[in-house]
């Protein structure tokens, strides 16, 4: 399309607003439709070109290039489950950082797991208890806590941190039971998320 535009007017960015998201324009006319410019095709079609790493032991993942990250799959104590990894798409060294923290949590996900089980069930149970239906509703203990949660996602940035989200086996409505930590500091907070 060839068009006629202007600048915003108010270039006021609000403080909690990233100061890109308001580079606007007002479309004044429309001056041709399905014009096609080789350079910018060119430039489309590279964006599209899917990118891709792969790891011998963690299998495939691909750019999502909208949301910064690579999204895949891996086997986490016997299921499959969702990853993504957060990375700076300039920087390959990113992607690396990234990848080696999956890595390390995925080379030892058996400790892993129960670890992160046990942190939500110490930091959650109260608030499952809290949650029941009714007094009657046999009480959880943190040990049937973390028996019922199950892992479905896993996100890692390349700065070390992590999120693991675990499905909430209905202890609170279907929301997701989400532990954050870092390789280096450990674990950090439980909450109940969506």
């Amino acid at each position: 399309m060839a068009l006629i535009v202007r600048e915003l007017i108010d270039k006021v960015v609000p403080p909690d607003r990233i100061p890109s998201f308001y580079n606007r324009f007002m479309l004044i006319e429309v001056l041709e439709e399905d014009v096609q410019n080789k350079e910018l095709l060119d430039i489309l079609a590279k964006y599209r070109k899917p990118i891709i790493i792969s790891d011998k032991m963690l299998g495939k993942f691909t750019l999502n290039k909208d949301f910064e990250m690579f999204k895949g799959k891996i086997e986490w104590q016997g299921k499959n489950i969702s990853v993504h990894l957060e990375v700076n798409i300039d920087s390959k060294g990113s992607w690396t950082k990234a990848m080696n923290v999956l890595r390390a949590l995925f080379e030892q996900q058996k400790l892993k797991d129960l670890e992160f089980r046990t942190f939500a069930a110490e930091q959650l149970t109260n608030l499952a208890n809290d949650w029941r239906e009714d007094e009657e509703t046999v009480e959880i203990s943190q040990k049937d806590f973390a028996e019922r949660i199950s892992l479905s996602e896993l996100s890692v940035s390349s700065g070390g941190s992590f999120t693991a989200y675990y499905d909430d086996d209905d202890m609170f409505a279907s929301h997701a039971v989400t532990v954050y930590g870092s390789i280096k500091k450990g674990l950090k907070s439980a909450t109940i998320e969506g």
